[in-house]
């Protein structure tokens, strides 16, 4: 069941939340997340990157995961109506180099931040209103911006 779509470009294995141990496990997913996904998605390729879908390096966390993780209570993830993501065009596994410059750094994640941020800032778009926040390269991935859909803007 992992590979279902949820929608015509996300399935339901992006969405799981990294918590070890065995099957079966759960997923909170909120409609208001899948609909940002895929508005999002769209906005980047109408910029000119011909995405089928977003790397997630997180996207529904279990209360007690994000505990361990060490995120705050009140993490969006735990409602499932946010996402952590990275656009990778080329597969890698990585944030993509979007900007030209040769180098895979904060710029790239910038790129996508102001796209999602335009997106989300449209009047048509406030079903989806919520949070976004870009993050560059750590030991444990390549940057990535955290969307949301808390209810209000808000820059993570």
């Amino acid at each position: 069941m992992l590979d279902i779509p949820l929608t015509p470009h996300f399935t339901l294995r992006q969405f799981l939340c990294k918590q070890e141990g065995r099957y079966p496990k759960y997923a909170v997913i909120q409609a208001s997340l899948l609909v940002l996904l895929e508005g999002l998605l769209k906005a980047v390729q109408e910029a000119g990157y011909p995405a089928e879908s977003f790397g997630v390096i997180s996207g529904y966390r279990t209360p007690w995961y994000n505990r361990k993780r060490g995120n705050v209570a009140n993490s969006r993830r735990a409602y499932g109506d946010a996402m952590d993501i990275y656009l990778d065009l080329d597969g890698d596994g990585l944030m993509d180099e979007l900007d030209s410059d040769g180098d895979r750094d904060r710029d790239d994640v910038d790129i996508l931040f102001n796209i999602s941020t335009r997106f989300m800032q449209q009047p048509i778009n406030i079903a989806v209103i919520g949070g976004v926040g870009g993050y560059g390269c750590t030991s444990r991935h390549g940057g990535l911006i955290h969307v949301d859909t808390r209810g209000y803007s808000a820059r993570c």
